[in-house]
């Protein structure tokens, strides 16, 4: 029976020293992850490039009710940001999209926020509620399921990524809104 017990005893103590190996390299591949996702400041390799035309798409209805389409994104300055439910670099980034949206407003610039919705689900739904009101009459936004038309024109897979169109035109791609650069003849009125 001490026998019994002893091989018990010796399981469970080389179990428990697996399990913190493995909860270990969890961490460590977390933690690069991480780096890895909070030094993509660029574009990634298959967003829009500068300089490249915006492909059509059918038109999106947006939450309020109105239609983005490639005709709208033709002419005049737009930003363009494509968000997913549930990423947290998505939710972090919404007072910095809203401050450089009041930062223009009253110039023209329009703005469309495109929201990757998996599902249909209350969660999906407050989220793109709360994003909603947080744009308010800045601009509108649009709900799509994975990869839908909106996001395969502009060809995003990286969340969030901000796309500024000037006259139909990519300007910029970038994935933090603070870094959101408009022309120099876009500014705020007054």
């Amino acid at each position: 029976m001490e026998l019994l017990a002893g091989v018990l005893i010796l399981l469970v103590l080389t179990d428990l020293l697996l399990t913190f190996g493995v909860i270990r390299r969890l961490r460590e591949h977390a933690e690069k992850l991480t780096g890895l996702q909070e030094s993509m400041v660029g574009p990634s390799p298959t967003a829009p490039r500068p300089g490249s035309a915006i492909a059509d798409f059918p038109p999106a209805l947006a939450t309020d009710g109105s239609t983005v389409s490639p005709a709208e994104l033709r002419s005049g300055t737009r930003l363009v940001a494509f968000y997913s439910v549930g990423c947290g670099s998505c939710e972090k980034d919404v007072l910095p999209l809203t401050d450089r949206l009041r930062a223009v407003e009253g110039s023209g610039v329009s703005a469309f926020v495109i929201v990757e919705v998996p599902d249909d689900s209350e969660q999906s739904g407050a989220h793109v509620a709360r994003l909603t009101d947080s744009i308010g009459a800045m601009g509108s936004v649009v709900r799509e399921p994975f990869h839908g038309p909106v996001q395969e024109a502009f060809d995003v897979n990286v969340f969030p990524t901000y796309v500024v169109v000037e006259g139909g035109v990519v300007a910029q791609v970038t994935h933090r809104a603070a870094d959101v650069r408009f022309m120099e003849s876009v500014r705020k009125p007054g």
